[in-house]
């Protein structure tokens, strides 16, 4: 029987003649920009790497300790760092590997959110100001947005913090820069109803410095009240507008006389309509409450006096929301005890 070639004489080697896999293959970061190449960084294990990379370079905190030392393995950070043009943005990866193009379209993902909120709602610093009862830098924030909501809220915010904080020689001034920014937010939408809301506020202060009968010839009294019925006309389920125009009945019939409350068709019915409708819109609004007890009690103290306690008490209930409620909420206590 003929002896069999062994097969290792017949057969090429299987390498023989092929050339090497990345031969002809340009390197990986070839004719890709710098600013956009993306490296991993960090860490123990292996994590996938993305299509392009850049060479290794000395950490940029060279000499400290490691990241994760002393950190239990279960809560270890893993990174992908994307570096370039003077930014470096590092976005923290779970315990387990991701997929390559998972980790791309989560980073992509996460800048485009961070951008759209921050898109969506321009007012987002100048309300977090506010609740934080940062009134006056929150009206510079809002303002320097430059539209009519921007101008309504830093109104708004102006006119409280003269009203609850600031010293008798500076609210002259801070109701004038109010009925400024007022004015400017109705220029800029005149069928924006909290435009017209606030230019009721602003107007509302400034006259109440300035005595009954200077206001009257003014004209700020009635002016207060068309701006309030313009919003409602704009929007006839506006809480802050109702309350509003209840506050400025009592404040005409309780404050000013009953001559002057002919003159200017204000009632405590009307004040009591308003303020009722008020609380049906927003039940849980502590404002409702303590503007619906001032009113009562500046139409009859004597004769409203337990109603007025018995909305001081409610409204307490409430849970402040922010600082202006917390500053509310404070004063409702020191008014209640008073009735007591």
């Amino acid at each position: 029987m003929p002896s069999r070639t062994p097969r290792s004489e017949s057969v090429p080697p299987r390498s023989e003649g092929v050339p090497p896999r990345n031969e002809g293959v340009p390197p990986r970061n070839e004719g890709v920009p710098p600013s956009i190449r993306v490296r991993t960084i960090g860490i123990e294990g292996k994590m996938p790497s993305l299509r392009h990379q850049m060479p290794s370079v000395p950490p940029r905190n060279e000499g400290n300790p490691p990241r994760n030392e002393g950190v239990p393995p279960s809560i270890e950070v893993r990174a992908i760092a994307i570096e370039g043009a003077n930014r470096r943005f590092v976005m923290p990866s779970p315990r387990h590997q991701m997929p390559r193009a998972s980790v791309l379209i989560w980073l992509i993902g996460a800048l485009v959110l961070a951008g759209t909120v921050q898109a969506d709602d321009p007012l987002a610093a100048a309300r977090t100001a506010y609740a934080e009862g940062r009134f006056l830098e929150a009206a510079d924030l809002a303002q320097a947005v430059g539209t009519s909501a921007g101008y309504a809220l830093a109104t708004d915010c102006v006119a409280k913090h003269g009203f609850h904080l600031a010293a008798d020689d500076e609210k002259e001034a801070l109701y004038e820069r109010a009925m400024r920014l007022a004015e400017e937010a109705v220029r800029l939408d005149a069928d924006n109803p909290e435009a017209y809301l606030q230019t009721a506020h602003a107007v509302g202060r400034y006259s109440e410095g300035l005595g009954p009968m200077k206001a009257l010839r003014g004209g700020y009294p009635g002016q207060v009240r068309k701006a309030l019925e313009r919003a409602l006309e704009l929007d006839a389920d506006m809480v802050g507008a109702e309350v509003s125009l209840g506050g400025w009945h009592a404040t005409i019939v309780g404050g000013a006389g009953g001559l002057m409350a002919r003159m200017l068709g204000a009632t405590r019915k009307r004040a009591v309509q308003h303020f009722d409708r008020g609380l049906v819109l927003a039940p849980d609004l502590k404002e409702a409450y303590f503007e619906y007890a001032n009113g009562l009690l500046t139409i009859n103290r004597k004769r409203d006096r337990e109603q007025a306690r018995k909305l001081l008490a409610q409204g307490i209930e409430i849970p402040p929301k922010d600082a202006f409620e917390q500053i509310l909420h404070d004063k409702a206590v020191e008014r209640l005890a008073t009735l007591d």
